[in-house]
């Protein structure tokens, strides 16, 4: 799997907390995160709401980040979670991991903001994915899976991203599914790539 599909998929369940205030229009006021995956690959941005996290339960899950001195270099989510669990509701962004790899140095970062979304409802049943692929190859690509099934969603949505899937991945992806359907039907992930972009919701 490329590092850059892995930002693409390492914010399906990074996602977190926070009120929401309605607005003069029927929106509300929702608390997001912006997630930044700097790397000498590219950048990857993910968008994510905060008040997933939450919901979301260990999960035991590592992803890769590439290799140092030839020994395999993997991420703890559960950690990761708690390190975005604790970033204020304002302010500026702020950086979660730097490492230091055999493609270069990686960095992860964060940075707190609110998106004008419409108001979740409870108990969503399908999950939406649309996955564009924009470089040479452009193509659309979109599905709608069944949340009932989340412990085959995950496979899919590598499938979907041309990847195989990492078994060390998909406990991330199980939980994160599972804290979206109890949040009720919204977005879940719009992740940007130079070469690709991916968007997760309920509904």
């Amino acid at each position: 799997m490329t590092r850059p599909l892995l930002a693409l998929l390492l914010a399906a369940s990074l996602v977190g907390w926070g009120p929401r205030a309605p607005a003069a229009d029927g929106l509300t006021l929702e608390p997001y995160l912006r997630i930044r995956v700097t790397e000498s690959a590219g950048e990857t941005v993910v968008d994510v709401p905060r008040r997933l996290l939450d919901a979301l339960g260990p999960t035991g899950a590592t992803v890769p980040l590439g290799t140092w001195k030839g020994r395999a270099l993997r991420l703890s989510v559960d950690r990761t979670v708690r390190d975005l669990r604790g970033l204020p509701a304002e302010g500026a962004e702020k950086i979660i991991l730097r490492r230091q790899t055999d493609a270069g140095p990686l960095t992860i970062s964060a940075k707190p903001f609110a998106k004008r979304v419409p108001p979740r409802r409870p108990g969503p049943l399908w999950l939406d994915a649309v996955f564009l692929r924009l470089d040479g190859d452009r193509k659309r690509v979109q599905t709608t899976l069944p949340l009932v099934a989340v412990s085959a969603v995950g496979p899919a949505l590598f499938q979907l991203a041309g990847a195989p899937a990492d078994p060390d991945v998909l406990p991330l992806l199980e939980e994160g599914l599972r804290a979206a359907a109890a949040v009720g039907s919204g977005a879940v992930l719009d992740a940007r790539a130079p070469w690709a972009r991916l968007i997760l919701s309920t509904r």
